[in-house]
């Protein structure tokens, strides 16, 4: 049996329940299967959402990876915003990379229970990065951390974001307020990727070309009875062939 791990994320950041060695929470193992708790990388991930990990070969704007704390040994989801040298600022919820800004465009709204506080639906908005990556985002309205001065990435490390802004702590507060900072690039783990991992599926379609095959020599069964006539074959639904 596939033993998974629950992801769980609120504005703090995301835990992981290994239920095996803290020690292992950052090894790749594309074969197994995580839920997904939280709301801070809505409307791309949801309570509940199965997703795996991949290795990551190269990092890039838009991806959205696993990362260890850079002050626990837990395992986070965030969307990399910031490569190492880049500028960010934000300004009313408006994100700007190296003096470009990134584009954002409404579609439409998203559920009231995403803005708690207001009672209001939160707008989701596509914002595409500099270089194109394009995902979904969640607008509350005005907050604190909409507006941030700009700042230089460090070398080695990376500037994360939750896609629900307004209800996520990322890299834009640090540790003492919550947040996380930036983070180092050792501490990347992976690409998440939703739905059950690759292995999964061709398991589970081997299994399931095994049970028809099986399901078939079960209900074709060959009933001979001694001097009761010739030998009849039985279908599945009892009729004799």
């Amino acid at each position: 049996m596939m033993r998974g791990r629950t992801v769980t994320m609120g504005l703090a950041g995301v835990v992981v329940v290994v239920g095996i060695a803290a020690a292992t929470v950052g090894v790749v193992n594309a074969s197994r299967s995580y839920s997904y708790g939280g709301t801070a990388m809505l409307p791309t991930m949801a309570p509940g959402d199965v997703f795996y990990v991949e290795p990551l070969d190269e990092v890039r704007r838009g991806d959205f990876v696993t990362f260890r704390a850079p002050s626990a040994d837990v395992l986070m989801a965030m969307r990399v915003i910031g490569l190492p040298g880049d500028r960010i600022r934000l300004e009313d919820g408006r994100l700007t990379v190296s003096g470009q800004a990134a584009q954002q465009v409404g579609e439409g709204e998203g559920p009231r229970s995403v803005c708690a506080d207001s009672g209001r639906p939160p707008r989701r908005i596509r914002e595409t990065l500099p270089g194109g990556a394009s995902y979904l985002t969640y607008d509350c309205g005005p907050r604190d951390l909409d507006n941030m001065a700009e700042l230089i990435v460090p070398s080695g490390r990376y500037f994360l974001l939750g896609d629900n802004r307004d209800n996520a702590l990322d890299s834009r507060p640090p540790e003492a307020e919550g947040g996380f900072g930036f983070v180092p690039s050792g501490n990347l783990v992976g690409l998440v990727r939703s739905g059950r991992p690759p292995i999964f599926k061709r398991m589970m379609r081997s299994f399931s070309r095994n049970e028809a095959d099986l399901t078939r020599e079960q209900t074709a069964a060959i009933v001979a009875s001694p001097g009761q006539g010739p030998t009849q074959i039985t279908t599945k639904e009892g009729a004799p062939k």
